[in-house]
């Protein structure tokens, strides 16, 4: 549609986030030639859309994240309603350990779009991933009476489960899905309702399986091995994680509930430098919510001030 109507924005719009989905991916799709090509096709015929911002802060590095920000911001105060551009903000700052601002984000986004699954989605984790499970609930519980049956919303309700409210609950909805859920999955529920030492290695041998032969997404192993109460494994797992300069996105589980108790150690800082967080926080002068916390046993900011030198 847009090589033979190129002023029907919409197509672009679609264009674009189709690739972006693609690149952004797990496992990602390397779309970037086409994508290039399309965004100068897109300007040669002056289309400005919020979905160009997008598509541009795609084509970043993984890592550079004030970059992308300052994307999706710029395209914000032009089209301050766009839901694409809200969705890409509230997951960027989540992945920067800016908590409340991305709920503030994805409050706004629900409340916008009230009929939409995808922006009740992103509120919901927003809350759930900050801490606030209840309050996500609730939000999944009204989103599911405008929208029954969204498989977006099921998703979101299985990892509040999984991760943070009832495991037995979860584990039902995976024999539900019969097949769906993956074997160290189901290990790890059947760990967190009965947590004996052999449940809970084998739950965290299966997913450390499944880590080597996908190593990009650390995420499943580090989160498990802090909810079972396992800092130091988690702590040397992170520090000597050897891809984060690729971590993009996925830095955003350094800042999960499971792994507060690896934030309250010094060493933290260390891991965050390691998956390429610490750059923001030094360039934007904004310091990530957990910072803020009175008991946190080290001064943060002057730990992420030694990483200047």
């Amino acid at each position: 549609v847009t090589e033979k109507a190129p002023q029907v924005r919409g197509a672009w719009s679609k264009l674009f986030i189709s690739e972006v989905e693609a690149i952004e991916g797990l496992p990602p799709i390397d779309l970037a030639d086409s994508l290039k090509q399309d965004i100068r096709r897109a300007e040669a015929h002056n289309v400005d859309i919020p979905e160009l911002d997008r598509a541009k802060a795609a084509l970043l590095p993984p890592n550079a994240r004030f970059e992308r920000l300052q994307l999706f911001e710029a395209g914000l105060a032009k089209y301050p309603d766009n839901p694409s551009l809200l969705a890409a903000k509230s997951w960027m700052l989540r992945s920067l350990g800016r908590m409340n601002d991305a709920a503030s984000t994805g409050e706004r986004l629900a409340t916008l779009y009230p009929q939409s699954s995808a922006a009740n989605y992103e509120y919901a984790n927003s809350l759930m991933h900050s801490g606030r499970a209840d309050i996500a609930r609730r939000v999944l519980e009204k989103a599911a009476q405008i929208a029954p049956g969204a498989a977006n919303l099921d998703e979101a309700r299985w990892e509040l489960e999984m991760r943070y409210g009832d495991p037995r609950l979860a584990l039902e909805m995976a024999r539900r899905w019969n097949g769906v859920v993956e074997q160290p999955m189901i290990a790890f529920l059947e760990a967190r309702i009965n947590p004996t030492k052999a449940n809970v290695d084998h739950a965290i041998d299966l997913l450390m399986a499944g880590y080597r032969e996908y190593p990009i997404e650390p995420g499943w192993v580090a989160q498990a091995l802090g909810l079972f109460g396992r800092k130091e494994e988690a702590i040397r797992f992170l520090l000597a994680y050897p891809l984060g300069g690729k971590s993009g996105d996925g830095a955003e589980m350094l800042f999960r509930p499971p792994l507060r108790e690896v934030r309250r150690d010094p060493r933290f800082i260390l891991i965050a430098q390691n998956f390429g967080v610490t750059n923001y926080w030094i360039r934007s002068g904004i310091l990530p919510d957990f910072c803020f916390d009175p008991t946190l046993p080290y001064d943060c900011k002057r730990e992420i001030a030694k990483l200047r030198h």
